[in-house]
Formats: C-alpha cells, structure tokens, sequence
C-alpha cells in the first residue's frame, strides 16, 4: 500500500511551505512540520513552530528545528525539543550546547545563538504540536538563515529535514549626536559628531533650522 502526502503553501510573515500527512489505513504516517511564525524584536526573535502527526500530536516524541546561515551554511543553530527530557536542547555543528528546561530562569548560550527558559513553550491540540521559543542571534548567524524543520514519532518515524522558509535578524537603528547641546557666540563654530548603530551605513545627511551646517557638521 502506498502512503500519499499533500503539500501546500501557507502565507504567515512569509511565504512558507507547509505540508501535513495524510493517514494511510494500516501504515503508520511519520509527523510532518507544518509551518513557523517569527516576530523581531531588538534583542531576540520569537518564534513559533507547528507540527502535526495523524495519529496524535503526543505520539511526537522529537521536534527539531535548524537555523542555517545563507552566506556561510557551516554556521547553524539547531534546536530540538526531546519529549522524555522535556527539554530544549541546543546544538552547534556537532557541538551539544546544552539543554533548558521550560519556564525556567536558566539561559542557554552557543557561540552563535542563545535561548531563555522563560520564553521556551509546547502546546498540544489534537494533531498539532506547537513549539516556542526566543533566539537571540549572535554576529555569525545575523543575517538572513534558512529554517528547516523536522518531526519523529514514537514508531521512529520521522519526517524529512523540511526548508520552510527563511528569516534574518531585525535590528533597532539608533543614532545620536554629540554634544547634544551647544552655545555659540555669532562667528564661531562647533563640529558635532553622530553616531550611527544597527544600518548598513553609519552615513548622515546634517541640517540646521539657524544658522549654516556643512557637510561634515
């Protein structure tokens, strides 16, 4: 007998591939990633992600999801949820970070990524899986990464290591002036400075609402 799978597309902040199993009678069907949510924050990115399994999202006995850079695909994050530990392990290449139990105080650093207890989460509703947690990504994941994401069973299963779709790094861009304030007697100058944090270009246009300003300001 043969097993058969759909596939589709599902629009959340992106365009992401989704797929989910179609029960086969007689044939156990491996889970399947669905889909992932992301919202950027200015210190780390939240992320949810969905998984499904016909015969029950509590026959899930692993969900992984992995962060690949675009430019450097060495550089990568994983991180899988391990039902019997009840844990969120993060590994690096082939490096075991760590683990972190849910809702605890504890914080998980890699070398490229970090995650917090506190805002690691699972629920469960019938078929669906649902795993969250906040990334903070270090310098060498900053960019844009792939997200890839894969699901096993309780019968060993599992479902292919899936790209869903893709993501990068939102960063808040500041910038500020020194002095901030400054008095000047008629004929004199002063030079400023700005300070540019979080932009491709640290390059700024100065203007005045008295007196003149050149380019340099």
């Amino acid at each position: 007998m043969v097993s058969s799978r759909r596939c589709g597309y599902v629009l959340l902040t992106a365009a992401l591939t989704a797929c989910w199993p179609a029960a086969v009678h007689g044939q156990n069907t491996p889970p399947a990633p669905v889909a992932f949510t992301v919202s950027h924050g200015s210190a780390s990115s939240s992320f949810s992600f969905t998984f499904s399994d016909a015969n029950g999202a509590n026959t899930i006995t692993s969900a992984e999801v992995l962060f690949r850079s675009l430019t450097n695909p060495a550089s990568q994050c994983k991180f899988a949820f391990d039902r019997k530990s009840d844990q969120l392990v993060l590994s690096e290449g082939s490096t075991v970070v760590g683990g972190i139990a849910r809702g605890s105080s504890q914080l998980l650093q890699g070398a490229m990524c970090t995650v917090d207890g506190v805002s690691y989460k699972l629920t469960q509703n019938k078929a669906f899986l649902v795993l969250s947690f906040a990334v903070a990504f270090h310098a060498e994941l900053a960019g844009d990464k792939h997200v890839l994401m894969q699901a096993t069973d309780v019968h060993t299963a599992s479902s292919p290591l899936l790209l869903m779709g893709q993501t990068g790094t939102f960063t808040a861009t500041s910038v500020s002036v020194s002095p901030v304030t400054a008095s000047l007697f008629a004929g004199h100058t002063k030079q400023f400075a700005a300070s540019v944090v979080g932009a491709a270009t640290t390059a700024v246009t100065w203007s005045t609402s008295v007196g003149t300003v050149s380019a340099a300001g």
